[in-house]
């Protein structure tokens, strides 16, 4: 088959599929751009060394054909540079452009339709097919638009445009009157612009035959899609093909259905496209538990399209500053400025900076007054805590804590948690017993989990919305006051006032917790106030949830299961998804959940029967 273009490509390769033709076209893509390959040149980026390199690709877990091909591309790459007294990066720049035009080529048939291009080429017995004989393309035409133009060829005795074109008619004629069997093809119009037939058409001395219709008798699936085809004309513009009887009951095709589920994937190759390594978050159990579908779309296929709006600048600017303000030189002035630099904004995103400025300053009063009055001076920030859950393959739960405060006491360790938070988050844990907005009590769980404290004792576990809407105008406080009760601590304190009173001397009637006040040797009923056994039946739970979470992803179980919570208006599992265009949600997909209003479910780490 001759091509000479490649806008046919995507077309052959879908229509010889249908009829099981193998063809060459170069089902190929850079090495760099696959996942060995990738893999191979981070390896190296780390190491920054070949033989490493070299020995890595011996050790990795692709098929002995392939792998030889590969060390053997990787080798002849290093011979070139491994000689050179040049800095690493320089070098890894140029190995990586190298890598970037090696092509690996997929098709491995000797019994194919192979594909050429006209030029330079003759065909004495084969059957020949030259599709695109349309004027611009057969034959090709050259413009006067080298460098070196026409009227300087003409001095350096070079061959001019004319002269080329004049070469290519030639050319092409001689190879197609040179093909005993050619079959000539092209286009009258596409996408609204009409084509003309080659102007060699007139010298070659062929017949124009009528158009041909492609026989589907050897392709059951190319009569299936004519079926379709031809049902989509009946219904939607009332056109009746005079062959629907025929291929209507010929063939049986769910028309206007779709079965959306989830079909599954080999575990083993997800083990191997993980790289035989996984790394949970809240953030990622907390996606799977609303929908596996999605977890499935976000985490492992990678879909998500990350975008850095201003509202997230705005949290990684307020995490920035507030990781900071406990140093002995803070100053909030230079830590902005260094932030901000290099970044642009528009003129409404600068006048909102200047008014969350205001913001902060408040924010990093308010914490100074409160480290000034608390007896926790030892203070972690942006702590990292890394908790092994390896099962058939290496798997790392981890989370960042913002903040955590201590104190050693009577040979214990007492610790408080904060994290800040610059949206609306709950602090609503009845969802908790579905594994969904866990994030408050997972703190507590990976600070049960770590060894960053010996025989330690969780005083409480904090959200501080550090970015409030404006607040409501109360005669009897001011701004500031308001200001300073909408930054107080959202959470669960232990219910022992003799421990809380070494975080928050306050606590009786609290200037720093929400809703936490202490009168007549008892907490009020609206303090959220837990013992260490509950907290300790807490972190069970979530243990649980964890490898509950762990086991079915390396099971490979991504189905279409977004939750519902009773006498909720909107889907859990579906709230802020982007994914509804490809998993085509339906009634019977929805997982319905009782709705608890209480924190039954962890009494000894358990979820208790639920109504589904």
């Amino acid at each position: 088959m001759l091509l000479n273009t490649n806008e046919y490509n995507n077309e052959l390769l879908r229509m010889f599929n249908y009829f099981n033709i193998p063809i060459d076209i170069v089902n190929s893509s850079s090495i760099l751009t696959t996942t060995i390959g990738k893999k191979i040149y981070d390896y190296l980026s780390l190491t920054e060394s070949f033989k490493d390199t070299l020995e890595y690709i011996k050790k990795a877990e692709i098929k002995s054909e392939e792998k030889e091909k590969v060390y053997n591309i990787f080798l002849d790459i290093f011979n070139k540079y491994i000689c050179l007294d040049y800095k690493f990066n320089t070098i890894k720049e140029a190995i990586k452009y190298d890598l970037k035009n090696i092509v690996i080529n997929n098709n491995n048939l000797k019994k194919m339709v192979r594909i050429s291009s006209l030029e330079n080429n003759f065909f004495a017995d084969e059957y020949v097919f030259l599709l695109g004989f349309n004027q611009g393309n057969v034959p090709r035409i050259v413009k006067d638009e080298d460098y070196i133009t026409d009227e300087l060829k003409k001095k350096l005795d070079l061959s001019l445009t004319s002269d080329i074109n004049k070469y290519e008619r030639l050319s092409a004629l001689k190879n197609i009157k040179g093909s005993k069997n050619i079959t000539i093809s092209y286009k009258e119009s596409y996408l609204d612009k009409e084509y003309y037939i080659s102007n060699l058409f007139d010298d070659i001395n062929f017949n124009l035959c009528e158009k041909v219709e492609l026989d589907t008798a050897y392709s059951y699936k190319y009569s299936t899609i004519k079926l379709g085809q031809m049902l989509d004309d009946l219904i939607k513009y009332d056109v009746k093909d005079k062959n629907l009887p025929l291929y209507y009951n010929s063939f049986n095709i769910k028309y206007l259905e779709y079965d959306n589920r989830y079909k599954g994937i080999n575990k083993e190759e997800l083990y191997q496209y993980l790289d035989k390594k996984l790394t949970l978050s809240y953030s990622t159990i907390d996606t799977f538990f609303r929908c596996q579908f999605r977890y499935y779309i976000d985490n492992i296929l990678k879909l998500n399209i990350y975008e850095e709006s201003f509202e997230i600048v705005v949290g990684k600017l307020f995490h920035n500053i507030l990781s900071k303000v406990y140093d002995d030189d803070f100053n909030l002035d230079k830590e902005y400025s260094l932030f901000l630099e290099g970044k642009t904004f528009t003129d409404k995103e600068y006048f909102y900076l200047e008014k969350l400025k205001k913001e902060l300053i408040i924010i990093c009063n308010n914490l100074k007054e409160f480290y000034s009055e608390t007896d926790f001076k030892d203070v972690l920030v942006e702590k990292e805590i890394k908790i092994d859950k390896s099962r058939d393959i290496e798997v790392v739960f981890k989370g960042v804590v913002d903040k955590i405060m201590s104190k050693k006491y009577e040979n214990k360790t007492l610790v408080s948690i904060v994290d800040y938070k610059t949206g609306n988050n709950s602090i609503d844990l009845f969802d908790s017993a579905y594994g969904i907005g866990m994030q408050l009590i997972i703190y507590l769980y990976l600070i049960s989990k770590s060894n960053l404290f010996e025989d330690y004792c969780c005083v409480g576990f904090y959200l501080q919305k550090i970015l409030n809407n404006e607040v409501t105008i109360d005669s009897k406080k001011t701004y500031l006051e308001k200001k300073n009760d909408n930054l107080k601590l959202l959470g669960y304190s232990i219910d022992d006032p003799l421990l809380l009173a070494q975080f928050d001397e306050t606590y009786e009637n609290s200037k720093y917790i929400k809703s936490m006040k202490y009168s007549n040797n008892k907490f009020s009923i609206y303090s959220k106030v837990l013992d260490n056994e509950k907290m300790n039946n807490i972190c069970n739970f979530i243990d649980k949830k964890i490898d509950e979470a762990r086991d079915k992803i390396l099971d490979a179980e991504f189905n279409i299961n977004p939750k519902w919570l009773d006498k909720e208006k909107e889907p859990v599992g579906c709230k802020f998804c982007n994914y509804h265009d490809l998993c085509f949600v339906k009634k019977d997909d929805f997982i319905r959940l009782k709705k608890y209003d209480d924190l039954s479910f962890f009494k000894g780490g358990e979820v208790n029967e639920l109504d589904e």
